[in-house]
């Protein structure tokens, strides 16, 4: 994707390599062609604010997300690094309720 690194603050104390962004959940839940996705992605800047991608650009909302996904995992090892419970209820919380993964702030 070009020069993009990744969602999130680039100066953050904290960050997770490798996790990719293959598309399936845009056309899973029909916002954007695959065209349409790689139009957005063309745009995209170093870093990218997690909930302004999903929900403003793609306009799929977090809080519809079901089932497993690597954001959880992710969740799960912030809430731990900063001394949280690290529970179903605070990882789901965390992304899908607050959305403080991957935010610029």
């Amino acid at each position: 994707m070009y020069n993009w690194i990744g969602y999130g603050n680039v100066n953050a104390p904290i960050w997770f390599l490798g996790v990719e962004e293959g598309g399936a959940e845009i056309w899973r839940h029909r916002t954007k062609t695959l065209e349409q996705s790689l139009e957005i992605r063309s745009k995209f800047h170093l870093q990218m604010d997690f909930q302004h991608v999903w929900e403003n650009l793609y306009n799929i909302s977090l809080s519809s997300w079901t089932g497993p996904n690597v954001w959880r995992y992710i969740a799960a090892f912030i809430l731990e690094f900063e001394g949280r419970d690290v529970t179903v209820e605070n990882i789901n919380h965390y992304i899908f309720y607050a959305k403080q993964l991957g935010r610029k702030m």
